[in-house]
């Protein structure tokens, strides 16, 4: 993970928490702890179930306090709530202004999604296509194009 932020605090996860109303999965809030976001390597992921699309590319995974704000995940779900489907969390942004998010609902928290911007803004439609069953096996299945 390149461009990895400052180091952050239980405190600071507790509170971004609590001012969005939110309960981060363990894994994702070690990683936070960890690397506090940054820019992955490899950073190709699998995209199930769209009729076109098998795979996506992250950008940049979202922190928190970072220095530009497009790249904190407050600041990005405080933008695109209304947008994303219910319950998804935005974690990381892909190419083409795409989002890879976390899913907080009860029926498949955890998971992670990849959320298309251009079908949102073209059809309407906000549904998410499944990437991986949580955030380690969403860096696990991170893979290379070459």
């Amino acid at each position: 993970m390149s461009d990895v932020g400052v180091l952050l605090t239980e405190k600071q996860i507790e509170r971004v928490e609590r001012d969005l109303d939110v309960k981060l999965p363990e894994d994702y809030r070690s990683f936070l702890l960890r690397t506090n976001g940054g820019k992955p390597r490899p950073d190709f992921f699998p995209v199930q179930g769209h009729k076109t699309i098998s795979s996506g590319r992250v950008e940049q995974v979202f922190g928190l306090a970072r220095p530009v704000k497009e790249s904190n995940i407050d600041w990005n779900y405080k933008n695109l709530i209304g947008q994303l489907p219910n319950y998804h969390f935005p974690i990381a942004a892909a190419t083409e202004g795409d989002m890879v998010t976390l899913s907080l609902g009860k029926l498949d928290e955890g998971r992670i999604y990849y959320w298309i911007r251009a079908e949102y803004n073209v059809t309407g439609d906000n549904e998410a296509y499944f990437v991986a069953g949580n955030f380690t096996k969403f860096l696990d299945s991170l893979y290379a194009v070459s």
